[in-house]
Order: C-alpha cells, then sequence, then structure tokens
C-alpha cells in the first residue's frame, strides 16, 4: 500500500511529538506512514531525537511561512496535523498553513483545537477565554477552507480539554494543583496528551470514521479530592500543591491564567464528559494516566 506522507506541526511540543509517537506506533506494511516533522531549531535536543526515529524526516520551518516548508515536501504529502501556540500570532500559525496545505492536496487536515464547554457548546460558544475564541475561528476557517475544496481536503477537530499531564511535581505543577483545589467541588474535564496524540492518528488511519467530526477529548472528569484521592492511592501522597498566596500571584499577574482558572471554577469544564466516546478512542482515566504516562514514582 501507498506510504501516506503527514507534515506535523509542533513536532518538538508535547502533542505534536504525541502524534509522532503514536502514528509510528499504527505505522505497518498495510499502512505505512512517513512522517515530516517541522522544527524551527533542527539542531534542537528534541529535534534530534525526532531524527533518529524509523520513517521520520526533520525540516526547518516556522508554520507562518508555509510556502518555505512546502518547497522541502514531496509532492503527494496526504495528511497535516495542525497545532498553534496561544499567542498574538495563532491565526498566521494556522489559516496560511491550511489554505497552502490545500492548495497542494493534502487530503486530510487534523487540527487540535479546545473544548469549550462540550460537544454542542463548542460549536457556539468563544468562552471568556481569548485564545479559545482565537481556535474557534481557526475550527471555522479550517471547515470553510475544505468545503470550498469541494471535499477533495477533509477536517478533523480535536477539543482536548484541561491536560492531565500539567500535574507535576514541578513549581508549575505544585500551582497548578493549588489552583485545582481553590475549584473546590467544581469538576475538570482531563485529558492525557498521549491520548491527543493517539486521537489524531486514528483520524489520519481511519477517515472514514472520524473526517467531518469534531471530537472533545476527555478521560477523566474529577473534583480535586476526587483526584487527590486517586492520586493518595496509587503514589501514597497528596497531589502537589503550594502556598496559595504562590497561586493566587500568579493568576494576578498573567491574565490569561486568570482568566482561563475563572472558566474553568464557574464549571467551564464541569459537564459530564462522553463515556462512549472516550470508550471508542481508549482514553486513559486519571488512574491509568499516573500508572502508565506520569513520572511519580507509585506504590506498586
Amino acid at each position: 500500500m501507498t506510504t501516506k506522507n503527514i507534515l506535523i506541526t509542533g513536532s518538538t511540543g508535547n502533542q505534536g511529538s504525541a502524534v509522532v509517537n503514536a502514528l509510528l506506533m499504527l505505522s505497518n506494511s498495510q499502512v505505512p506512514y512517513h512522517l515530516y516533522t517541522l522544527t524551527r531549531n533542527p539542531s534542537s535536543a528534541p529535534a534530534r531525537r525526532l531524527t533518529a526515529k524509523p520513517n521520520v524526516t526533520v525540516i526547518q520551518g516556522d508554520s507562518t511561512n508555509p510556502q518555505a516548508i512546502f518547497s522541502q515536501l514531496p509532492p503527494d504529502i496526504h495528511g497535516l496535523f495542525l497545532v498553534t501556540l496561544p499567542n498574538a500570532t495563532e491565526k498566521e500559525q494556522a489559516i496560511p498553513l491550511i489554505d497552502i496545505a490545500i492548495e497542494k492536496g493534502v487530503r486530510h487536515i487534523v487540527f487540535t483545537s479546545a473544548d469549550r464547554g462540550g460537544p454542542e457548546r463548542s460549536e457556539t460558544d468563544a468562552t471568556i477565554i481569548p485564545h479559545f475564541g482565537t481556535k474557534m475561528g481557526i475550527e471555522k476557517s479550517l471547515k470553510e477552507a475544505c468545503s470550498r475544496s469541494h471535499k477533495s481536503t477533509e477536517w478533523t477537530i480535536l477539543r482536548p480539554t484541561s491536560f492531565m499531564d500539567n500535574i507535576s511535581p514541578s513549581f508549575i505543577g505544585k500551582t497548578l494543583g493549588t489552583m485545582l483545589k481553590q475549584m473546590g467541588d467544581t469538576k475538570l474535564s482531563l485529558i492525557s496528551v498521549s491520548d491527543i496524540g493517539k486521537a489524531a492518528a486514528l483520524a489520519f488511519d481511519q477517515p472514514a470514521r472520524y473526517s467531518g467530526r469534531a471530537l472533545t477529548l476527555t478521560g477523566d472528569w474529577l473534583t480535586f479530592d476526587e483526584m487527590d484521592l486517586v492520586f493518595k492511592e496509587e503514589t501514597g501522597a497528596g497531589l502537589p500543591t503550594t502556598f496559595e498566596v504562590v497561586a493566587n500571584g500568579l493568576q494576578w499577574g498573567i491574565s490569561d491564567l486568570n482568566v482561563s482558572m475563572r472558566y474553568f471554577r464557574e464549571g467551564g469544564y464541569a459537564y459530564e464528559m462522553d463515556g462512549g466516546l472516550a470508550r471508542e478512542l481508549g482514553l486513559k482515566d486519571f488512574r491509568t494516566w499516573l500508572r502508565e504516562d506520569s513520572k511519580f514514582p507509585l506504590l506498586i
């Protein structure tokens, strides 16, 4: 069978590298994949690690300059995995690249966006979080561009919820733990980064099943106390936290963080998860993430 060539943006970041790993696990003699991984610095340690993987070609470029990217690629790129950084150039990272990809004949674009309160609400609610609204605009542009292509290019949108992987023993991880504690009994939808990679890989591998779908990715749905209990059962210690003054100070100083946590406290991610989709995609719950993906030492 013909090799599927996939261009992966953000390949040295958490989501992009998860997609690389998931696609390489799927690649076989029936559906072989070759991955073209985009990085601004091919000499960086993460990029060099990518170079050592089989069926991976590292290319240098910036997603805001798509013509330069495609000049380094073979003409038969099947898919594009698109992830954007939440900054002032977020639209510029996405829309020109989408347009050039369609012009070059890319068959399937998978965009990782952000959940905005569940499948139905995400279609219409930009939320109070600025970069969530930007991602909603990119989703709309992607759908419209693919429609103009008369379906020669298909789309899949991934809408991950809050990353389990942000929970860590680091200063940032402890600060996040404190912010989660401040949410009280409000539940939070959670997803592991590795499962975002898995969902993207499945979309490329099974386009008949996943093209034209926007998938809210939630592997678990917990309050802080519920997370803390699972954490204690698995590690023997409580979820890492720090002084509230530290968490409050960071939220005061970083406007986007402050707005995001306010959205979560007010129940933006408190809707009940879709257990059927979680089973279909094989998404990890919090306990499984602790055992399989986290770096925390476990009791067993």
